[in-house]
């Protein structure tokens, strides 16, 4: 049997072309998945801030009681040039999705995590972390030596990385 707590809704392909088949699944089914998931105590959303977070889907639904997960990218989401556009971003985005703390904030990408850009907003995630607006901060990783290049120089506490029946570069 599944634990449906152990459960997280990924939502790159609500909006956008990505996944299997590159086919978005559009707003009625989203908001299907989305009532699907709450009535059956599945309560964590991974939002890609690079994909939907300003989606009405996102503005429309209300996440107050669900745990959530953003990802950041120096590509997607900007430069963050100073500590108070970084602030009002997150802001943003905890308006959008009717909530007041990021429950896992992950670096998408390892090297920009290791950058100059990574390490100036890694001390502002942390500020926002003991603030109580991020819980846990952590790195995508698809490589073990990108890890450990990354908890030499960080003290993360969440990685996602790829594991299963045929990937266990990790193991």
């Amino acid at each position: 049997m599944i634990d449906l707590k152990k459960i997280i809704i990924g939502s790159s392909n609500f909006y956008t072309s990505y996944g299997y088949d590159r086919k978005p699944v559009g707003q009625i089914d989203v908001k299907r998945i989305l009532n699907f998931s709450k009535k059956n105590k599945i309560n964590k959303i991974d939002i890609a801030t690079n994909y939907l977070a300003d989606s009405k889907v996102y503005r429309d639904f209300d996440f107050a009681n669900w745990k959530v997960s953003f990802n950041l990218t120096k590509e997607k989401n900007g430069n963050f040039d100073s500590e108070k556009i970084l602030r009002h971003y997150i802001d943003l985005k905890l308006k959008n999705i009717n909530n007041t703390k990021i429950d896992y904030f992950l670096f998408h990408s390892p090297e920009e995590f290791l950058s100059t850009w990574g390490k100036k907003v890694f001390k502002v995630l942390s500020k926002l972390k003991l603030e109580g607006k991020i819980d846990k901060i952590g790195v995508s990783v698809y490589d073990p030596a990108e890890l450990k290049k990354i908890i030499i120089n960080f003290k993360i506490d969440v990685v996602q990385a790829p594991f299963n029946i045929l990937d266990q570069r990790f193991c």
